[in-house]
């Protein structure tokens, strides 16, 4: 499963968030039914949990209480998405096989819908015209764009359900796309860097590439992606032609842009921080593990989680010394990197999600 853009919309940056203070476990919801989906938040009262057999739990993340639970029938295949810009709605696809009695067989289609968060109800549901095992949701104007794995964009009116624009590249998908202003950068199978209008659909510009993007970003002026080598290329977004490139050890798991630099995931069990203009080593640290997820960030703090463990490391992100971490109970092993909810952050585990605090207020006070 592809992980660097797993939380594109519900990281975000904190200034007052000193994660150096000794942590307070606030809560835990204890369960084993959380799917390997994201959890969604309103970054307020209420965080969305997509569990196995096609169901979303809401919960409230201040007396742990359920809110509702929606059976959405099917298989959920998309981390949901939550936006106070789309009246409050949640957004979810979920996949459902039908049989094709031609061939004796199966196959799935994928329904996207559009739900209250406040009750849990189905406002519509439209078909999607493309089916991908995996989804990614993201938002542009007033509409939900839908990227599948297999090679499929879908645009469609957050409000109506009704379907835009659809296009498939024809060639899968190697790396999440990039949103960047009104375009769409995505890393093709077969070595190529494509850009994609997010009002039209149409392709803007396919550009050859070494190899295979994993993972790609763009702070406007270049786009940074990396690829299984362990390469770590930086390109001039207007022309496409390679400002410098770097080597680490293994994959490249997660690209970051931060205000110290740009934060390198491997899965050579190190995290980096380079340079943005000469690609420069300004610190290295060796984790545990391999890396789980992408990073958690703030303005001076990476919260880090790995492969089979318990503990989450924060380190500062000037130096990449680590100045804290986060512990669970034991066998409660970490499946994705944390959520920041009322400037709490939560953990997912194989065994539910733990809440911790990092201010002075007690917690039944948030």
């Amino acid at each position: 499963m592809f992980g660097s853009a797993k939380n594109v919309f519900f990281q975000r940056q904190n200034e007052t968030l000193n994660l150096v203070k000794p942590s307070l476990l606030c809560w835990s919801y204890q369960t084993n039914n959380i799917s390997q989906f994201k959890i969604a938040s309103d970054n307020n009262e209420v965080i969305f949990i997509p569990l196995f057999e096609g169901k979303i739990e809401a919960l409230n993340i201040k007396t742990t209480k359920r809110v509702w639970l929606s059976d959405i029938g099917g298989e959920v295949n998309a981390s949901p998405f939550f936006s106070k810009q789309f009246n409050d709605n949640l957004y979810v696809v979920s996949k459902k096989n039908e049989d094709v009695l031609k061939n004796n067989n199966k196959r799935f289609f994928s329904t996207l819908r559009a739900m209250s968060a406040l009750t849990g109800i189905t406002i519509w549901q439209t078909v999607l015209p493309n089916m991908s095992e995996e989804n990614f949701l993201y938002s542009f104007q007033n509409r939900i764009i839908v990227w599948g794995i297999n090679g499929d964009l879908t645009s469609v009116d957050s409000g109506t359900g009704k379907i835009i624009w659809d296009v498939n590249i024809a060639h899968k998908f190697s790396s999440v796309p990039y949103v960047l202003e009104n375009k769409i950068v995505i890393g093709e199978a077969d070595n190529y860097l494509t850009v994609i209008s997010m009002e039209s659909g149409k392709v803007i510009s396919r550009n050859k590439t070494i190899t295979s993007p994993s993972v790609i970003l763009s702070d406007n002026k270049s786009i940074f992606w990396g690829d299984e080598r362990g390469q770590v290329f930086a390109v001039n977004s207007s022309n496409y032609k390679t400002i410098w490139k770097i080597r680490n050890g293994a994959a490249i798991k997660d690209l970051k842009i931060t205000n110290s630099g740009l934060l390198i995931s491997s899965l050579d069990n190190f995290i980096y921080l380079i340079s943005f203009d000469e690609g420069d080593r300004i610190w290295k640290k060796r984790l545990t593990g391999r890396i789980l997820a992408t990073p958690f960030i703030t303005e001076s703090y990476v919260v880090v989680t790995v492969v089979g463990d318990t503990s989450a490391s924060i380190l500062d992100l000037r130096t990449g010394k680590k100045v804290n971490q986060i512990s669970v109970p034991d066998k409660n092993y970490f499946t994705d990197s944390p959520i920041l909810t009322n400037d709490n952050l939560l953990f997912s585990t194989i065994r539910g999600i733990f809440s911790f605090s990092f201010t002075d207020e007690s917690c039944m006070d948030k």
